[in-house]
């Protein structure tokens, strides 16, 4: 029998210790931090540009809450994911119960340490540059917002096509209870597709439409 709750329950996790904290809890605090780091956003753009429409805000505080999970919550297990099944931390016990939705988080899976490696360490101080140029008002957070967010919907995309070609996701890795999959797994990732995609396309409406108007302006300057 397995000494652990993961799955494939042949899966070898030697040095797993399980987590002592009741589960309400241990989401409690977590999602109540998020709300925090989100509400402190709304208030700080809410001062700084107050007449700024809604999606501007929004952005804002998009960039500012996506920067401190990829830097702080993914920073976690790309630092310490040899060890995470067997600590016993705040962040490895979140960890270990996000697990339960893919198991490959706590062997060091290779595909999945790199991918949150760059999205840590890499998008994450990325999207805290973005949201400060937000904060300004500067126009070059168009195409850092495009850099950033396709490498958000690539990485999210091979996430989750490794995880079905290698025929885990709802069938190996994946406890099968369906909140597991379609919560965790489904849910909570396929955020940083659908919202990097809708700002990556507003970003693009906002440079085509500078660059015709420059055109526009070239055209009319010629024609004199």
């Amino acid at each position: 029998m397995a000494s652990h709750p993961y799955y494939p329950q042949s899966l070898i996790i030697s040095h797993y210790a399980a987590y002592p904290y009741d589960l309400t809890q241990l989401l409690t605090v977590f999602f109540g931090v998020v709300a925090i780091v989100l509400v402190a956003s709304i208030v700080i753009i809410s001062i700084a540009r107050p007449t700024s429409n809604l999606g501007y805000r929004l952005a804002f505080v998009w960039f500012v809450g996506t920067a401190s999970v990829h830097l702080f919550v993914e920073g976690y297990v790309a630092y310490f994911h040899k060890d995470i099944a067997g600590m016993d931390t705040f962040m490895a016990n979140i960890w270990k119960e996000y697990a339960l939705s893919d198991s490959r988080y706590l062997v060091s899976d290779p595909f999945v340490i790199i991918m949150e490696t760059i999205t840590a360490f890499a998008w994450g101080p990325l999207c805290y540059v973005i949201a400060f140029l937000y904060l300004i008002r500067s126009p070059l957070r168009h195409p850092l917002l495009i850099l950033v967010g396709t490498g958000q919907v690539y990485g999210d995309v091979l996430y989750y096509w490794t995880t079905f070609f290698e025929g885990k996701g709802s069938a190996l890795s994946c406890h099968p209870h369906p909140y597991y999959f379609w919560f965790y797994f489904v849910f909570l990732n396929s955020i940083w597709i659908v919202v990097p995609s809708i700002l990556i396309a507003n970003s693009f409406r906002v440079i085509v439409s500078g660059l015709s108007q420059i055109d526009a302006a070239d055209k009319k300057k010629k024609s004199k």
